[in-house]
């Protein structure tokens, strides 16, 4: 059963812990204060087999991340906390842990006893396949080391405009991630981004399924004109063909900004002046009614990678 599953079919906490036991992904159980209530085995076992690891209480608590000092882990832990607070439905974020790459989830559950499930999934094999020499092996879309480097290049010269686009499934699998199968519409939205926004944007991929649009020299207006026509044409063009939505994420980056720190904050919408846009659908667009609608900014600080 995967974890979206879990949020429709457990009725008890007893019954969660049963179910989590049985997952490949690595699941931590909080209760409604952060504490935590349940480790599954996937991740008992992972962290018992891995050396490395001090000790097993920060790798089982995600919110002993707070204690760090890096900014990407204070990040991780407030977005889970936005969770644990009510303020988000879930909160996702990838991070790197040694040699690999994992991919963490944070979803509200109505459940009594549970605050939020954090589920960790293995993305490393993705990251590898995108990011290993720069380039994806069957897009051949810039990958996330180039990105960053090309971005720490334009913000020597001025603010850059990031937007980030994550395709998702539809209805009750939008929790799944996407599937190789799916690399056509990686490239058919690199191909979209050059159709609709100016020459200079700069496009490429950060992790398996997220596309992310640099635009130089734009201030905040200029960044939303344009990410409101990509959101549109997508969602006509490539999301609604597909049977697919996407979130659509943007910050405004600024001279002082290190690359991998913007790359990481606008993946997960938390950003300072980042926007989510719904249903954006400027005139001029054909094949497109709904009128475009900003979601309000969250300000919650940085994100980690």
């Amino acid at each position: 059963m995967p974890v979206s599953a879990l949020t429709r079919t457990a009725s008890s906490l007893e019954a969660l812990r049963l179910a989590v036991d049985g997952l490949e992904q690595q699941v931590t159980i909080l209760g409604p204060d952060g504490r935590v209530v349940h480790v599954n085995a996937a991740r008992r076992a992972w962290v018992a087999e891995d050396p490395a690891h001090p000790g097993p209480v920060a790798d089982h608590d995600p919110l002993a991340a707070a204690a760090q000092a890096d900014p990407g882990s204070r990040a991780i832990a407030e977005g889970i906390r936005a969770v644990l607070r009510g303020e988000r439905e879930s909160f996702e974020a990838e991070y790197a842990c040694r040699d690999r790459v994992f991919a963490l989830r944070a979803s509200a559950m109505a459940v009594d006893g549970v605050g939020a499930l954090v589920a960790r999934t293995d993305v490393t094999a993705s990251h590898l396949a995108t990011d290993g020499d720069g380039f994806g092996t069957s897009t051949r879309i810039a990958g996330r080391r180039v990105v960053a480097r090309r971005l720490d290049e334009l913000l020597a010269a001025g603010p850059v405009g990031v937007v980030s686009v994550r395709p998702r499934r539809t209805g009750p699998r939008s929790m799944e991630r996407l599937t190789a199968g799916h690399e056509h519409v990686v490239r058919d939205t690199a191909a979209l981004v050059g159709q609709l926004l100016p020459a200079g944007a700069v496009t490429g991929r950060s992790g398996a399924d997220r596309v992310v649009v640099l635009l130089p020299g734009v201030d905040e207006d200029g960044l939303r004109r344009a990410a409101v026509p990509l959101a549109a044409g997508w969602r006509a063009r490539i999301g609604r063909p597909n049977d697919l939505e996407a979130t659509f994420d943007t910050v405004l980056a600024r001279p002082g900004d290190r690359a991998e720190d913007v790359l990481a904050r606008v993946a997960g919408g938390l950003t300072l002046g980042a926007e989510r846009l719904r249903g954006a659908a400027p005139d001029g667009l054909p094949g497109v009614r709904a009128a475009a609608t900003p979601a309000p900014a969250t300000v919650v600080g940085a994100l980690a990678g």
